[in-house]
C-alpha cells in the first residue's frame, strides 16, 4: 500500500519564493551577473500559485538598476524576507548601510533579513566578532525585521553545536536561525533541533535528493514526509522559502522554465501537508 497523502492542516502557513531561485546568472561574476528577470513580471503569478511572498535576492534590487526598490515595494507579491551576503564584522560599512537603507525602503512589508557568517575556512576569521557585529547591526534596522541567521554549510556555524553558541549570544526577540530542510542526512534535521529548538523560525528549501541532484520535489515524497514528520514533532510554526529548483544550471534553463518548477514544486509540498 502507498502512503496516502497527509490530511491534516498544512504546516506552512506562508511559504516564499526565494528569488535567487529563477536567477540563471545567480553564480556568475562581474557583469555576467547582471539580473535576466524584474520581479514585478512574476508577481502576480506567484501569488496566484499560492506563494506568500519574496525572499528577494539582494542582487535583484541593487544591480536591476534605478526604480527597481519603489517598484518592488509596490509589487503584487509582497518582499517578506530580504536575502544579503554582506557578513556583520567583514563587510565594507558602505555595503551594509547599502543593504540597510534597502531594508528602511522595504521594512512595512518585510518581516526578516536573511544573513550568513562568514566562511569557516577562513583562518583568520573570528566568529566571536561576527557575533558581535550581528549585535551592533540590529540596533541600526527596524525594530520588527528578525534577523535570520543562515546555519550554512561551509561557515562559522555549519555545525549545530557552533549555531548554539552564536544564538546563545543573540536575543530571541530580534535573531531566529535558518537550516535546510532536504539535501543532508535524515537524522541532521532533528540534530539542529536539538541545537536550536524554537530558535529556528525559517527554512531553506532546496530540491535536491539523496545524492545532492537537483530534483523535481514531486519525486522527493519520502523525503518530503519523513521532514514533515519530523518537523511536526517539532511543532515547527515558521515559515520557508523554496530557494532553489530543478532545472538550475541546466541547458535551457531560463526564468521562465526555473518560475514554471517553482510552482510545481509549491504544488507537491501543499500536496504533501506542507
Amino acid at each position: 500500500m502507498t502512503d496516502q497523502p497527509d490530511t491534516a492542516a498544512p504546516l506552512l502557513p506562508d511559504i516564499f519564493l526565494a528569488s535567487v531561485a529563477l536567477e540563471p546568472n545567480r553564480w556568475k561574476s562581474g557583469d555576467k551577473r547582471r539580473p535576466s528577470l524584474r520581479l514585478g513580471d512574476y508577481a502576480a503569478e506567484a501569488a496566484e500559485a499560492g506563494f506568500a511572498g519574496w525572499e528577494l535576492w539582494e542582487d535583484h534590487l541593487f544591480l536591476n538598476g534605478p526604480g527597481e526598490l519603489d517598484a518592488l515595494v509596490d509589487t503584487a507579491l509582497p518582499v517578506r524576507v530580504f536575502n544579503t551576503y554582506a557578513i556583520p564584522g567583514q563587510s565594507a560599512p558602505e555595503r551594509l548601510d547599502a543593504v540597510n537603507n534597502a531594508i528602511a525602503a522595504l521594512a512595512p512589508a518585510l518581516r526578516g533579513v536573511k544573513f550568513n557568517l562568514g566562511p569557516a575556512k577562513d583562518e583568520d576569521a573570528d566568529p566571536g566578532a561576527q557575533i558581535e557585529a550581528a549585535l551592533r547591526w540590529a540596533e541600526r534596522l527596524p525594530e520588527h525585521v528578525r534577523l535570520l541567521c543562515e546555519c550554512h554549510p561551509g561557515t562559522v556555524i555549519e555545525e549545530p553545536a557552533a549555531a548554539a553558541r552564536a544564538f546563545a549570544a543573540w536575543p530571541r526577540e530580534r535573531f531566529g536561525a535558518i537550516v535546510h530542510t532536504f539535501g543532508q542526512p535524515p537524522a541532521r534535521l532533528g540534530e539542529w533541533f536539538a541545537a536550536l529548538g524554537d530558535r529556528i523560525e525559517h527554512l531553506h528549501i532546496q530540491a535536491r535528493d539523496d545524492q545532492r541532484q537537483w530534483s523535481p520535489l514531486a519525486a522527493l515524497e519520502p523525503a518530503l514526509r519523513a521532514a514533515l514528520a519530523e518537523l511536526r514533532r517539532q511543532s515547527f510554526s515558521g515559515t520557508a522559502a523554496l530557494e532553489f529548483v530543478y532545472g538550475l544550471g541546466r541547458p535551457g534553463e531560463s526564468p521562465e522554465s526555473l518560475f514554471a518548477q517553482a510552482c510545481d514544486d509549491l504544488a507537491a509540498l501543499r500536496a504533501n501537508g506542507w
